[in-house]
């Protein structure tokens, strides 16, 4: 694509991309019928070209979508797989995952009458 073409198409995109979507935000909410939130999770969002990425990084995990909204639910059921997978293998884990455990511990509230 020559030289041109490629500006105009990143101007386009961040013409496209509302101003609002690109920086920190929250998620209250996990949308699962098993966990809550004891306090909201602090996210990053970018736009970069025709997607959107969210990390939660004191977590080390991202996902990204063809929307903000797809990533975001994305990551919340990433968040929410990810944390029963380290329980389920929780006194055989390396560093990482350890640490990506002992993070979600401190946010993820098992509800009382998760309903299956």
């Amino acid at each position: 694509m020559p030289r041109g073409r490629q500006t105009q198409k990143r101007q386009a995109d961040a013409i496209e991309a509302p101003a609002n979507t690109t920086g920190k935000r929250y998620i209250a909410d996990l949308n699962s019928a098993k966990y809550g939130l004891s306090r909201p999770i602090r996210i990053t969002v970018r736009a970069v070209d025709d997607e959107y990425i969210v990390a939660f990084t004191e977590a080390e995990l991202s996902r990204s979508g063809k929307t903000l909204d797809e990533a975001i639910d994305w990551l919340q059921s990433s968040v929410v797989t990810l944390y029963d997978s380290l329980k389920a293998r929780a006194p055989r884990l390396g560093p990482l995952p350890d640490r990506q455990l002992r993070v979600l511990e401190t946010y993820l509230v098992e509800k009382s009458n998760p309903k299956a």
